[in-house]
C-alpha cells in the first residue's frame, strides 16, 4: 500500500418498501407525532421524514434506520425486520418514576409536561413545609388536581 491508504467503510443499507413506509407513518400516526417530531426524535431533517413516508427514499443507511426505530419506540433492528417482511418489536420503555399520558393513552407534550412537574414541584414543597405526613393522600390528590386544573386553564 502506498503512503495515502484509505480505509473504504461500507455502510449496508436497507430497502424502503411500501411496507415499511406505511408502517413508519402508521406508527408515528398512533404516536401522534408530526413528521417534523418524528424526525427531530431521530436526528434527521423534516425532508427526510417525509421522503421515507411517501416513499421517495429507495434506502436508507441501517444507522438511519436505528434512528428511526428508536424515535418511534422500537427496537434498534425493527426497520430492518420490516424490511424482510417481519413485524417490528415494540422497545422496553425507560419509564421514568412516574409515567405521564393523557387519558387516552398519548404522551404529553413538553410543554404539558412541563406544567405537570411545575404542579407536582409546588404540591411537594407544600408537603415538606407543612412536614405533615398524616393526610399523604389528600395532598397527593391535590397534587394531581392542580396539574389536571393547570392543564386545562392553558
Amino acid at each position: 500500500m502506498g503512503k495515502y491508504a484509505h480505509t473504504v467503510h461500507v455502510s449496508a443499507s436497507i430497502e424502503i418498501t411500501e411496507e415499511v413506509s406505511g408502517a413508519v407513518r402508521e406508527r408515528r400516526e398512533s404516536l401522534r407525532l408530526s413528521q417534523n417530531d418524528a424526525a427531530a426524535r431521530a436526528g434527521l431533517s423534516a425532508g427526510i421524514w417525509n421522503m421515507l413516508e411517501n416513499g421517495r427514499r429507495e434506502s436508507i443507511r441501517a444507522r438511519t434506520a436505528k434512528q428511526i426505530a428508536e424515535a418511534l419506540g422500537w427496537t434498534p433492528d425493527s426497520i430492518e425486520r420490516l424490511a424482510r417482511g417481519e413485524e417490528p418489536v415494540e422497545a422496553m420503555p425507560e419509564r421514568p418514576a412516574v409515567y405521564a399520558s393523557t387519558a387516552d393513552g398519548a404522551p404529553l407534550s413538553e410543554r404539558e409536561l412541563a406544567i405537570v412537574k411545575s404542579a407536582v414541584t409546588e404540591a411537594l414543597a407544600q408537603i415538606k413545609r407543612e412536614q405533615g405526613v398524616c393526610n399523604v393522600w389528600t395532598k397527593a390528590r391535590w397534587a394531581t388536581d392542580s396539574a389536571s386544573g393547570a392543564l386545562n386553564a392553558d
